[in-house]
């Protein structure tokens, strides 16, 4: 994670890490996966499916996401 903060910070993106003991935020935005990546683009969820250890495919989805959402 420390990798896709890192490159996220040189988007100008903030990762914000959110803790969930009760669940009811998992169960709200549909996250099955734990840990997972939900991008916030006014206020709409986008839920990365992939394996948020493999850094590279999270990092590229993200710029890809972000890219089509910003235009």
């Amino acid at each position: 994670m420390e990798t896709i903060d890192d490159d996220l910070d040189k988007e100008g993106v903030l990762l914000v890490r959110v803790s969930d003991e009760s669940g009811k935020l998992a169960e709200q935005f549909r996250i099955e996966v734990v840990p997972s990546l939900v991008l916030f683009r006014n206020k709409r969820p986008y839920l990365f499916k992939g394996d948020v250890t493999d850094e590279k495919k999270a990092i590229s989805w993200l710029k890809e996401k972000l890219a089509n959402i910003k235009n």
